[in-house]
């Protein structure tokens, strides 16, 4: 596990900075996921979201600039 954390967070798909704050035996919710695999398909795949997709979603107004980025281009890579 630690091994995975460490290259989760040298590869910037994750950012908590200690492996006990990314507590990664505890859940994962829709937008820190749409974080870790937006990151990993463009970092590590090479893949380029499809921008002409709206992926819009309804229950999402609440989020943080930075997470809806990332559900938005989780949704534009095809991925959720």
């Amino acid at each position: 596990m630690n091994l995975a954390y460490k290259w989760m967070f040298d590869n910037g798909l994750i950012s908590a900075p200690t492996i006990q704050q990314a507590d990664i035996n505890g859940y994962v919710i829709r937008e820190q996921m749409a974080k870790m695999i937006t990151e990993f398909a463009i970092k590590v795949l090479n893949k380029k979201p499809n921008s002409l997709l709206a992926c819009s979603f309804t229950d999402t107004k609440n989020e943080s600039t930075e997470m809806s980025f990332y559900i938005k281009t989780a949704c534009q890579l095809g991925l959720m």
